[in-house]
């Protein structure tokens, strides 16, 4: 960034219950010729989360959220708009779902702000939020702003505090609410929040959501603060199995595909899974031996889950 450059932020209102679906079907009518997979997206559009044929109840606006599509709609919906921004030149634009952030020149910012809110109004039919409302907002030089979880300006990318303080939290939550017993799965679990995993074949975890960030002082800060912790519960011996923000980072950021340091379970073998499931629910399953490989997918699957779910919840709860 330059010295006279700023961040401008603009949050869309309601923005998957504003999308027009005229719009939109217009828009999917340019990349897709038959008439049966578009009459089959405008039914999707036209009715309502959990509604039945019996209640008749229509969709009239806006994009129905749970749908398998519905992002991939908010991103076509918008596409024309990203794309002319994303090539102007002086301006870097970003957009996540219904959050905008440019950089400008500070002399520029109020009538770029202006033209991309207009430009949604009139071509989208989308109101932003007013600037100065804290939801929209243009940031003075060498001012940081908050998006998605980051604290972006100033001399790092790092996460905001608040961000951090959630994770920590849920980390020292496993550690001293664990029993001696339940040592060694809490020690997996701590390890699973750190290093995150990949599932299905998707990356999951706080680490990979927030990898672009550069602060690796405050990720080896969090690392002595769950090694002291582990140390203090349960000993040397149980710190030394604990794994590193600061690895998991560098491995993530250059080593992704051939990395062994975080847990890839798509590719787990059957003895794999197995062990797992007697770490995280000892005695829960019977006879795991003798069941068939399908089974034992389909188990593994299902608790793996459950502990990834709890991980996705330690990143989301970075937005609010």
């Amino acid at each position: 960034m330059r010295a006279d450059d700023c961040f401008i932020k603009l949050d869309i209102q309601s923005f998957y219950d504003a999308v027009n679906h005229e719009i939109l079907l217009r828009t999917l009518r340019t990349r897709i010729r038959a008439e049966y997979p578009l009459k089959m997206i405008a039914s999707a559009l036209r009715t309502p989360t959990g509604a039945t044929v019996a209640s008749r109840k229509v969709n009239e606006l806006g994009i129905p959220q749970g749908l398998s599509i519905s992002n991939i709609l908010s991103s076509i919906y918008l596409r024309t708009v990203d794309d002319r921004y994303g090539s102007m030149l002086g301006l870097t634009y970003h957009r996540y779902v219904d959050d905008i952030l440019c950089i400008a020149a500070a002399s520029e910012a109020g009538l770029i702000a202006k033209e991309i809110s207009k430009c949604l109004k009139r071509e989208k039919k989308l109101t932003c939020h007013p600037l100065g409302s804290g939801k929209s907002t243009i940031c003075k030089p060498g001012a940081q702003v908050l998006y998605l979880g980051y604290l972006i300006g100033g001399p790092k990318i790092t996460v905001r505090p608040d961000t951090e303080k959630k994770l920590m939290t849920s980390i020292m939550e496993i550690i001293f609410g664990a029993t001696t017993d339940s040592k060694d799965r809490a020690i997996w679990r701590v390890n699973l929040r750190v290093t995150g995993c990949r599932f299905f074949d998707s990356p999951v975890g706080w680490m990979f959501y927030f990898s672009q960030i550069d602060d690796i002082a405050l990720l080896a800060k969090m690392d002595t603060q769950i090694k002291r912790a582990v140390l203090k519960k349960f000993g040397p011996e149980a710190a030394h199995g604990i794994k590193r923000f600061v690895k998991a980072y560098h491995q993530i950021k250059y080593f992704h595909r051939e990395s062994n340091y975080f847990p890839n379970f798509d590719t787990y073998s059957r003895e794999q899974k197995i062990a797992h499931l007697e770490l995280l629910a000892p005695g829960k399953f019977r006879d795991l031996d003798a069941k068939s490989d399908l089974q034992i997918s389909r188990i593994f699957g299902s608790s793996v889950w459950r502990e990834v779910k709890r991980m996705e919840r330690d990143t989301l709860s970075s937005f609010s």
